[in-house]
């Protein structure tokens, strides 16, 4: 366990990586727009093909973990992860440049649902642990936009911005490979529950893992867009809240890190997004504007928190480890076309609504898995005294 353990800060720079693809490809939207003549509505389709290809990888990682070994399927898919993005900055055409967001997409989660995975097995407190882990997500998709003004400044169009992804996800395969060699010698975690939840609770999460990242991607995905094109903001300005948004996602994740060591997981989960959800609606509708991507702060330690309590509910059963991830791809993949689609028929004021009223709805779901988690703890407390 030690020996994976030192992985650790391997597992979060792909976690970095993997947070500055994410934020690159809403950064790329007015630039696909200008060069290719499209609306909105078909510019989104860089978040639904590749939202598509998280939602494959996902479902079926814990099935070919299951067939075939971790340590096969992420070396594979590392490797075409990097020559997907590959594509992306050697391509030229659109409808390319999405197809290869679809494969990287579908890579990229595979080697996600394991990183995540094999983190939340071998921590001790694993609600803090996920929560860390996703910080470096914050991490990377803060950093996305001042990267692409250094780069985007020296040279001309985003293709340049991929390049240098490609080549730290190529980089990363032996050191993965390494990392899953030494883990498959880790033995089971026997405390767990034995992960007796049936179809219909894992559902409640899976839904409220759809509302909720339908609900992060759609406010990180359009505000620069919408400071952009409906605040008639400068690029520097609607880069910086986009920026603001992830330095807020990554402090709450970092908050929520530290107090779920020592307050329930369900009651840091509900009260964040009770106060993410609040404080966005009131930057919305009331103002100032950056309330909106402070917002992130409270929402930060949402996911990761959900995440660790349906592992907890999984047990020892591996293959569906990424329903719940392919679950939240789903959800951005269906929530950011029709924010691109009311954008174009009505009012980019109205797309970013939808993400306050897909917040509301997805609080509801969230107080449904914090009870079912609740009622599965204490049964498994009872059977351990028996």
């Amino acid at each position: 366990m030690k020996k994976v353990k030192g992985f650790f800060p391997l597992f979060f720079f792909y976690i970095f990586l993997f947070g500055v693809a994410d934020s690159l490809r809403g950064i790329i939207i007015p630039e696909t727009i200008a060069e290719y003549g499209i609306n909105y509505t078909l510019s989104s389709l860089i978040f639904t093909l590749s939202g598509l290809g998280y939602l494959l990888g996902n479902l079926f990682s814990g099935l070919l973990f299951h067939r075939f070994g971790e340590r096969r399927i992420v070396v594979f898919s590392l490797f075409f992860t990097s020559a997907a993005v590959l594509c992306v900055f050697l391509t030229k055409e659109f409808y390319f440049l999405i197809i290869a967001l679809f494969f990287y997409g579908y890579f990229a989660s595979t080697v996600f649902a394991a990183t995540n995975q094999l983190v939340h097995e071998i921590s001790t407190n694993k609600a803090s642990a996920l929560n860390f882990l996703h910080l470096f997500y914050a991490f990377g998709a803060m950093a996305a936009p001042q990267y692409s003004l250094l780069i985007m400044g020296r040279y001309e169009g985003y293709r340049p911005l991929f390049l240098l992804p490609a080549l730290a996800f190529l980089l990363l395969i032996p050191f993965y490979s390494a990392a899953f060699r030494h883990a498959s010698a880790v033995p089971d975690d026997n405390s767990r529950m034995a992960g007796r939840a049936g179809i219909a609770s894992l559902l409640i999460f899976y839904v409220a893992a759809f509302f909720y990242v339908g609900t992060e991607i759609g406010i990180s995905g359009w505000v620069y867009n919408y400071a952009l094109k409906g605040l008639k903001l400068g690029e520097a300005s609607a880069g910086l809240l986009l920026t603001l948004f992830f330095l807020s996602l990554l402090l709450g994740r970092l908050t929520a890190g530290i107090i779920s060591k020592k307050v329930r997981p369900g009651v840091c989960m509900i009260a964040g997004h009770i106060l993410g959800t609040s404080v966005f609606i009131w930057g919305l509708f009331i103002g100032p504007v950056y309330l909106i991507p402070i917002s992130a702060f409270f929402y930060g330690g949402v996911y990761p928190t959900l995440i660790s309590m349906y592992n907890g509910l999984l047990g020892k059963s591996r293959k569906p480890v990424g329903i719940i991830f392919a679950a939240g791809a789903a959800g951005s993949m269906t929530l950011i076309p029709v924010i691109g689609y009311i954008n174009d028929r009505a009012d980019l004021f109205y797309g970013m609504m939808i993400n306050g009223i897909i917040s509301i709805i997805c609080l509801v779901f969230l107080l449904l898995s914090a009870q079912i988690y609740s009622h599965y703890l204490n049964k498994q407390v009872k059977m351990n005294k028996m």
